[in-house]
């Protein structure tokens, strides 16, 4: 094997024939070498430029009412509206019913909000890269269901565009009292324990006692129901999520001759839903002497125990009974 040696001129130093050549070598590949370097410092640059850059703006956690899915049309004011703008798709629609946690850029980040939407698939039925994992969720939910839903406002820069995004970190349907899952979601709501799960342990006599202080279900001198019993579970779920623990009851009547109405009572907007074979109508409660009226325009139901009645116009349309003995839930 050959090896080359590179000689440069230095003082008493002759130089061979071949030096010349072997220098011009030499500096071609530094100067090839350098515009390596150069070229791979600018793609270097150019790719940290076409990097996405997100900011938090704001955190938001919150008791909410899933409300239903809607077809969401854009306003059409780019040449790729309404199909390929990304804009128009199916929405999730949630009522936020209590905040339990705010913080944000006081000079751009979201405050809180009444209502929260979310797109879950585009006009193709293409899944949006924010909530791959949102629609099984939402589809195991039905409208009235109580959920925990979290959620932040980012900021998204690339390029010289920028761009708002709202990324759901968290959505639950609240579980039923008592639960391993309704003691987590308490515990979220309370913030009891940090987010690494330091503190006491779930359903722990110390985890009971901090939970009973932190929600105000006991006083400060310990006053107030048994600890973990029914009692104790439907105040801590009121006082955490802000709900009875029940604030939807459906019930089924039937007439004395076979015929049946299928009604929910929502006890916290004070309403109630018949589910009619021409759809469904709604009707606020109203003033009663007896039992619990819903009225709206010419349309009232009435119910009392295990009976019901529903009346339009005056004429009596429907009455009946209770299949399950549980309408008294809705007075």
């Amino acid at each position: 094997m050959k090896t080359t040696f590179f000689r440069f001129n230095t003082p008493g130093y002759r130089q061979r024939p071949d030096d010349n050549l072997m220098n011009i070598q030499y500096k071609g590949a530094l100067t090839t070498m350098t515009a390596a370097l150069l070229m791979f410092a600018a793609r270097s640059q150019v790719a940290a430029a076409n990097q996405e850059k997100r900011t938090t703006l704001a955190r938001h956690e919150a008791v909410a009412e899933y409300q239903g899915m809607n077809c969401h049309r854009c306003a059409g004011r780019t040449a790729l509206c309404p199909d390929r703008c990304g804009h128009s798709g199916m929405m999730a629609s949630f009522l936020i019913h209590k905040h339990l946690k705010h913080a944000r850029n006081p000079e751009c980040g979201d405050p809180e909000k009444d209502r929260f939407v979310v797109m879950l698939d585009d006009h193709h039925r293409s899944c949006r890269p924010t909530a791959p994992k949102l629609n099984n969720v939402v589809a195991s939910l039905q409208p009235g269901d109580a959920v925990l839903l979290f959620w932040t406002h980012d900021g998204v820069a690339l390029d010289d565009q920028s761009w708002p995004e709202r990324v759901v970190s968290v959505l639950e349907k609240i579980a039923s009292l008592g639960s391993t899952q309704w003691m987590e979601q308490v515990d979220r709501a309370a913030a009891v324990r940090d987010e690494q799960e330091h503190g006491p342990s779930l359903g722990s006599t110390e985890w009971l006692n901090a939970i009973s202080r932190k929600l105000g279900v006991v006083d400060p001198e310990g006053h107030g129901p048994d600890y973990d019993s029914d009692e104790w579970r439907r105040a801590v779920h009121r006082k955490a999520f802000g709900l009875e623990p029940e604030h939807l009851i459906r019930a089924v009547y039937r007439s004395h001759d076979g015929a049946e109405l299928r009604v929910t009572f929502d006890n916290l907007r004070r309403t109630v839903t018949l589910h009619l074979p021409e759809g469904d109508l709604m009707l606020p409660q109203a003033v009663s002497a007896s039992g619990a009226r819903y009225v709206s325009a010419d349309e009232e139901f009435w119910n009392k125990g295990a009976r019901a009645s529903y009346r339009k116009g005056g004429v009596l349309i429907f009455e009946g009974e209770s299949l399950d003995q549980c309408a008294e839930a809705g007075r």
